[in-house]
């Protein structure tokens, strides 16, 4: 089915603040849809390069073009679009008055302007969008005091005679403020944000989830993940958990709900089997009403289990330490034991990948599943329980660990013809979710500074860094926008917030753990990872009181800094995530306000 890009943009006024010419390029719009108020010449030249197909209706400014429509129609298929500025609607913006507007014009879509704002909405069948000002004029009687138009324009993806997806490119118009903030900025900005995006992502909170389930995304269609997931709620819930022991003692309850959510889900049989054999805890994902999800599915996924137990250890630690050894023993230790049984007995078989894509035997999750048994002997034997699994499976998944490396990076799946290359950023999460402070640089656990997960780093960053076009600027050694894998054709193949901010996070984590050590160790392995940040630098061990010490370390957060700044370009104004940005332009794209992305720390 062929794509076209339809580009809806009006309400300019204002030549010189014309900065939306920067995020369009020749070659990529189909079709561009104005709403008038042009105003120059200039500006319309500058939109017949970027398509030829431009078409224009009159605005309430455009006296110089008295040949203009007041509005038009154009059909994709069957799927008829209809524009005008607005102006003629009376009262301007009035629901009920664009709804006659749109029946008039016998139109599916209908565009509009004039209140230099946007807007989108369905109504009775038809869908209405106002793309704002691109040069964001000011309009009176639409902002209240105070408030100033967020210069905004957007783009319809349009598939045969169905509208696919739009999107408002407000991200890059952020205001003057954010723009010139710095990372610190950024980072700031966001907290609240991811930490009120997760919690509204939490039932009773998002709306028809069971109280402490954690919702992998609000979005309902293209694509419905309005499910919870086992791997991506633990994620979630262990995020929280560290922010809680952090200091912010008002996550206790969403923790506690969490917690006796998936008691609740550990005991549903499914379609991966019941708790008689444990199989069960297999199950991906279910319906968010704590009912089991029957259609078909990548399934068993064995890496849900592992992470569920790390997190709860996690957040029995600190009961312990603050004397609540009861709820511990009896409500939390029941569910990690029966997690670390399953993972015991189950991680030598193959399972589907944390992609639900490709069933083998995955590099992410043997990786969380040898943390959680080694965590869960320790914290076993501080509550005086047993757990068999733990002390005898342990070594034998870190030896099964080390079948993934193969000289040069991880090959993130194997036992299994996927046809892939195998770099992955399977690996680079791999890697940050067994991130052990006290583990130094083990190349067996492929610790983040790890010379093993440094080259790993390098591999799979630099398969990206030809594929995409948000990349072509971005030279040898810089920080690229990261997706899951080259061959990646879910929604056509585009980098991913979470893979992107995975990727900054390993490198954080390896300075720290650098520190940590006092010296800093670059072999044959992690030579070529240290030579794009240096091309000097060579083999050997440095102590902290040296100058190469001390050039890399900055070097490699200044690296790290660089991811940030990737997605920081890419960030909406109103700090959302959703679950990917195009590969041509950094849009979003796929499901909105997604939660695992907010498990990325």
């Amino acid at each position: 089915m062929a794509s076209r890009l339809v580009l809806v943009i009006g309400d300019l006024f204002i030549p010189d603040r014309a900065s939306f010419k920067k995020l369009l390029t020749p070659g990529k719009i189909g079709q561009i849809l104005c709403l008038g108020n042009l105003t120059d010449k200039e500006t319309y030249e500058f939109l017949r390069q970027i398509a030829p197909d431009l078409q224009i209706v009159k605005g309430n400014f455009d006296v110089d073009a008295p040949n203009l429509a007041l509005s038009k129609v154009v059909t994709h298929g069957s799927l008829r679009i209809g524009f005008t500025h607005g102006h003629t609607v009376i009262p301007p913006g009035d629901a009920d008055s664009l709804l006659i507007t749109a029946r008039h014009m016998d139109v599916d879509v209908l565009l509009w302007g004039g209140t230099h704002k946007f807007e989108a909405y369905e109504l009775e069948g038809k869908f209405f969008v106002n793309p704002g000002s691109a040069t964001g004029a000011f309009s009176t009687g639409w902002f209240p005091d105070g408030e100033e138009p967020i210069p905004s324009f957007c783009l319809m993806d349009v598939q045969g005679d169905v509208l696919i997806s739009l999107a408002v490119p407000s991200a890059w118009f952020i205001s003057a403020k954010r723009a010139a903030a710095g990372l610190d900025d950024f980072v700031a900005d966001e907290r609240p944000i991811a930490l009120q995006s997760v919690l509204s992502n939490i039932g009773v909170k998002a709306t028809g989830a069971d109280r402490g389930v954690i919702v992998a995304s609000p979005s309902k269609e293209d694509p419905d993940y309005f499910y919870t997931w086992t791997r991506d709620s633990a994620l979630t819930a262990k995020m929280l958990i560290d922010t809680f022991i952090a200091g912010d003692t008002s996550l206790r309850q969403q923790i506690e709900d969490y917690i006796s959510a998936e008691a609740l889900l550990q005991t549903v049989a499914n379609p991966s089997g019941d708790l008689t054999d444990g199989s069960n805890l297999g199950e991906p994902k279910f319906e968010v009403n704590s009912t089991a999800f029957t259609g078909p599915w990548g399934r068993p996924q064995r890496d849900g289990p592992a992470l569920r137990a790390t997190a709860l250890i996690a957040y029995s630690g600190w009961l312990l330490l603050n004397g609540d050894q009861n709820n511990v023993s009896s409500k939390i230790w029941p569910i990690i034991s029966n997690d670390l049984n399953y993972v015991g007995q189950y991680w030598n078989q193959t399972g589907f990948d944390l992609w639900e894509e490709v069933d083998g035997s995955s590099f992410f999750t043997l990786a969380v599943q040898h943390r959680a048994l080694v965590e869960g002997q320790a914290f076993a034997e501080r509550i005086g329980k047993t757990c068999t699994a733990c002390k005898t499976q342990a070594p034998e998944v870190l030896c099964f660990l080390q079948a993934f490396w193969n000289g040069a990076f991880v090959t993130s799946n194997i036992n299994v013809q996927s046809g892939r290359n195998g770099r992955d950023a399977n690996s680079i999460l791999g890697s940050i979710h067994t991130f052990d402070p006290m583990a130094g640089c083990d190349d067996l656990t492929f610790q983040p500074c790890s010379s093993r997960a440094l080259a790993n780093h390098k591999a799979v960053t630099d398969s990206f860094r030809s594929l995409y076009a948000v990349n072509s600027d971005r030279a040898q050694g810089a920080a690229v926008a990261v997706g899951r894998y080259t061959e990646d054709v879910y929604f056509g193949g585009n980098p991913w917030y979470l893979t992107t901010l995975a990727a900054a996070e390993q490198l954080y984590d390896a300075v720290y753990q650098i520190n940590r050590t006092g010296f800093l160790v670059i072999d044959v392995t992690s030579l070529p990872f240290f030579q794009d940040l240096d091309p000097s630098v060579a083999i050997g061990s440095y102590p902290t009181s040296s100058e190469v010490y001390a050039n890399i370390t900055s070097a490699i957060r200044k690296y790290a800094d660089g991811y940030i700044s990737v997605v920081r370009e890419y960030t909406p104004a109103d700090g959302s995530f959703a679950e990917q940005y195009s590969r041509a332009d950094g849009l979003p794209l796929s499901a909105a306000d997604l939660t695992w992305c907010r498990s990325i720390q």
